[in-house]
This record gives C-alpha cells, sequence and structure tokens, in this order.
C-alpha cells in the first residue's frame, strides 16, 4: 500500500536533512524544484501555503513534490548522476535534462536546439554509457584508432577495392 503524502514526506524529512547525498542529487533538478523541496521538507512550510504562494493548485504541488522525491531516490537518476562526469558537453546536457529533470525527449531537443532524432541517438549513447558504468566494462576502442595506431586519429579511411 502506497503511503500517504504526508506519511511519505515525513519519512523522507527525517532522512534528507541527516543525508547530504541526497540534496547533492537535489543540485541535479531545476532551480524552482529545487526549492520547493527546500521550503517544504527543509523548511517545514505546508504545501498548502506554498501553493497560494506560487499560484498553483495544491494538488498539483503535491503530487508535483511526491513526483520529486521518487524521482530522486530512483535507480536511474542515481545512474545518470554517476554518469554525468564521463559524458561530453551535449550528452551530459541531454542526461542531465531528461533523465534528472524529467523533460520530454522533444523538450530536451528544442531547448539544446537540436533535432529529434539527433537527442534520440545521444539519448541512445548516454544509455550504453551509463549500462558500460554500471557493469565496469571498459571503454570501447576508438574506431579511428583502428586504421592506423602510429598516426593522429583524425585520418580518414581509404576505401580498398
Amino acid at each position: 500500500m502506497p503511503l500517504t503524502l504526508k506519511e511519505h514526506i515525513a519519512r523522507i524529512a527525517s532522512l534528507l536533512p541527516q543525508e547530504p547525498l541526497l540534496w547533492q542529487r537535489a543540485g541535479l533538478l531545476e532551480e524552482i524544484d529545487r526549492e520547493l523541496l527546500k521550503s517544504v521538507l527543509l523548511d517545514g512550510l505546508p504545501v498548502s501555503r506554498v501553493s497560494r504562494l506560487m499560484g498553483q493548485p495544491a494538488v498539483l504541488l503535491r503530487r508535483r513534490v511526491r513526483r520529486l522525491l521518487n524521482r530522486l531516490q530512483s535507480p536511474e537518476f542515481l545512474a545518470a548522476a554517476r554518469s554525468l562526469p564521463h559524458l561530453d558537453g551535449r550528452q551530459g546536457g541531454l542526461a542531465r535534462m531528461i533523465l534528472c529533470q524529467g523533460l520530454s525527449l522533444r523538450q530536451a531537443a528544442r531547448i539544446l536546439h537540436i533535432s529529434y532524432f539527433e537527442a534520440r541517438t545521444k539519448l541512445m549513447e548516454v544509455n550504453a554509457v551509463i549500462s558500460r558504468l554500471e557493469t565496469n566494462q571498459p571503454a570501447p576502442p576508438d574506431p579511428r584508432r583502428w586504421l592506423d595506431p602510429g598516426k593522429p586519429s583524425r585520418q580518414r579511411a581509404s576505401v580498398v577495392s
């Protein structure tokens, strides 16, 4: 049986101040979500008061808090957070937006000014890095090095007929 929101918040509130790791995870969220969690969990403001301040219905804000807490504790979020140092700039931004902040692939592609197809392929690369890190496999060799290990990796392959 799932916990009510008050029970869920009480359980998390007792954990969060003692767990700096979870607050580090909250650092990957958008600023407004981070401040929402801080005001509800640490400052102890009732969700109804925060909802009045934000001009949103309390029901929606309660649901949002619950989703944020579930996302912070999910294994997908943790795997994405661990993989961020191993990703290049665009892959890291995409992983942070989709896996950490919960944006859709289309929204992330629009923010990064890339096509949906490119975002999808970058997300597949991110998932490959995450799975490789979870299984502790070494990075695959650079295919450009297969051509001639003694030369720089920017050489082009010549087609042999």
